[in-house]
C-alpha cells in the first residue's frame, strides 16, 4: 500500500453508539485536507458492540483499519499500539467520544506542512463540563508543573498531531506505565500548540472514573520525576529535627523541673508522626519499585487478538 500522507488513530472503549457519528464528522475532513489517509481504531477489549460497527466500517471503505486488543490494557497503551502500526507520514491521536472535535483536525495539519514535529491541541473547558473535572484537571496540570522534570502543557489532551520522526521516537519508548503527553515532551523537537472547546461526550459515559484518573496522575508523577523521593527525604529530615528539638526539650525539662510526669500523649503524638512519615516514605519508593518490578518482567505493554489495517 502506498504510505497515506496522514493516519488517524482512535483508542476506542466500549464506544459503540460513537464510531458512526464521529467516522461522519471524520470523512468529508480527511477528504478535503488530506491526499490520502488511514483511520486506525484500536478496540481496548470493548464488552460491546464497537467492534461490530467499526467492522461494518471496514466493510464500506478499504481506509479503516483494526487493531483488537487481547484484553482492556488502557487507554495510554492502545495509543501506544496505534502509534506503532499507523504508516502514516503524519499521525494524529483523537478519542473516539468526540470531546475532541474533528473540526480541528484542519488546524494540526496546517500547522504539520509548516515544518513543526508536533501539534498539541489545548482544551479549553466550557462551564458546561462542571466545576469537578475543571478544577481537577487545573489542580493536576499545577501538581505537574512542580514535580516534573520536564515541561508539561496545562490543558494538554491525548489530541494531537505527529510527525514520522517523532512516531519513530515514541516507538522506541516501550515502558508500561505511559503518560502520551509526558513522552511527547521528553522525547522534544519542535511543536506548537493549537486550543479548541472541549465538547461534551456525544454518547455514553466517560472511560476515565476517578480510580483511573488518580492512576494517570501517579503514572505522570513517578514516570517522569525523582522529586517526590528526594521530597521524602526533606520530609525525613524535618520530621528528625523536630524529634531532636523535642528530644532536648525533654532533657531540659528533666534537668531543671522536678514536676514532669510522663508524657503519655505527647509521646503517642510523636511515635505517629514519625511512624507516619515512615509509611508515606515507603509508599514513594513502592511506588518506583513497583513500576521497576513490571518494566524487569519483560512482559509486551499489549497483546492484539485480531489486527486488519486499512488496505
Amino acid at each position: 500500500m502506498k504510505v497515506p500522507e496522514l493516519s488517524v488513530i482512535v483508542p476506542t472503549y466500549n464506544e459503540e453508539n460513537n464510531i458512526i457519528e464521529l467516522w461522519h464528522r471524520l470523512l468529508p475532513i480527511l477528504e478535503q485536507n488530506t491526499e490520502s489517509f488511514e483511520v486506525i481504531f484500536i478496540d481496548d477489549g470493548s464488552e460491546d458492540a464497537t467492534v461490530d460497527e467499526i467492522s461494518k466500517l471496514q466493510k464500506s471503505d478499504t481506509r479503516v483499519g483494526l487493531i483488537k486488543l487481547s484484553r482492556n490494557f488502557g487507554h495510554q497503551i492502545a495509543l501506544m499500539a496505534g502509534i506503532e502500526h499507523a504508516r502514516g507520514k503524519a499521525i494524529v491521536a483523537i478519542d473516539a467520544d468526540l470531546q475532541h472535535p474533528p473540526e480541528v483536525i484542519p488546524q494540526l495539519i496546517s500547522k504539520w506542512r509548516t515544518g513543526v514535529n508536533v501539534i498539541q491541541a489545548i482544551r479549553r473547558y466550557p462551564e458546561s463540563l462542571g466545576i469537578f473535572k475543571r478544577t481537577t484537571s487545573r489542580i493536576f496540570y499545577k501538581f505537574m508543573q512542580k514535580l516534573s522534570d520536564i515541561p508539561i502543557i496545562p490543558g494538554a489532551a491525548d489530541f494531537f498531531l505527529i510527525d514520522r520522526t517523532v512516531a519513530k521516537a515514541l516507538r522506541q519508548c516501550k515502558e508500561s506505565s505511559r503518560f502520551t503527553r509526558g513522552l511527547l515532551s521528553w522525547v522534544g523537537f519542535s511543536r506548537v500548540s493549537v486550543s479548541y472547546d472541549c465538547q461534551e461526550r456525544y454518547s455514553g459515559r466517560t472511560k476515565y472514573t476517578l480510580k483511573k484518573m488518580i492512576k494517570l496522575a501517579l503514572d505522570a508523577v513517578f514516570s517522569f520525576s525523582v522529586k517526590p523521593l528526594k521530597l521524602a527525604g526533606i520530609i525525613g529530615l524535618i520530621a528528625t529535627s523536630f524529634a531532636l528539638l523535642y528530644l532536648l526539650y525533654v532533657i531540659i525539662i528533666s534537668l531543671f523541673s522536678t514536676s514532669t510526669v510522663p508524657g503519655w500523649a505527647s509521646l503517642i503524638t510523636l511515635v505517629t508522626f514519625l511512624g507516619g512519615i515512615q509509611l508515606i516514605t515507603l509508599w514513594i519508593i513502592g511506588e518506583y519499585l513497583s513500576r521497576i518490578a513490571e518494566e524487569t518482567r519483560g512482559r509486551p505493554p499489549y497483546i492484539i487478538k485480531e489486527i486488519k489495517l486499512p488496505s
